[in-house]
Formats: C-alpha cells, sequence, structure tokens
C-alpha cells in the first residue's frame, strides 16, 4: 500500500514535473527581494502581526549575512543602505514597544 507521502509526491510530480527547471529572470529575482524587504517592513510596522512573524522579520533585519536574499542584499538591491536601514527599523522597534 503506498503511503500518503507517496501519494502526495506522484501527485505533485504530475502537477510539476521535477526534471523540469525554473527559469528565474532578473526581473523575477528583483521582485523577490522586493517583496521579501516589504513584506519584513509590513510585519514589524503592524501591531496585529503575530509575535513569531515579528521575531522572523526582526532575525532576518538583524542579521548581517549575505547571500542572494539576505537583507543587506535585499536592501541594497533597492537602493538603500543596509545598515541605516536596518538602524532606522531599531529605532522604530524601540519606539513602538
Amino acid at each position: 500500500m503506498m503511503s500518503l507521502a507517496q501519494r502526495y509526491f506522484e501527485e505533485y510530480q504530475l502537477v510539476l514535473p521535477l526534471e523540469e527547471a525554473i527559469e528565474w529572470t532578473d526581473e523575477d529575482v528583483f521582485k523577490l527581494r522586493e517583496g521579501m524587504l516589504y513584506g519584513a517592513l509590513s510585519a514589524l510596522a503592524d501591531h496585529r502581526t503575530a509575535r513569531q512573524s515579528v521575531k522572523e522579520a526582526l532575525a532576518w533585519v538583524l542579521s548581517t549575512e549575505k547571500h542572494p536574499f539576505s537583507f543587506c542584499v535585499c536592501a541594497e538591491m533597492l537602493g538603500f543602505c543596509a545598515d541605516e536601514l536596518r538602524d532606522l527599523i531599531l529605532e522604530q522597534q524601540q519606539y513602538a514597544a
């Protein structure tokens, strides 16, 4: 008998075969970075945001790692100075607390 996980895996393959590579354009990557940054800013500014989501957004903002979707790269690709933006975010978070 096929397990539930195996069944879902086979159904998923029928929808999106794993052999097909997804092609990302530069515009796609830019939009994803933009969405990540503005999504984090929105989550931090909205006092109705779940505590766990706020913690995750802050952890991402506070990280100094450099990888394609890190806060630093996303901020700089959108024309912001990552350190200055981080300081403004932290200042706002302290003010809101």
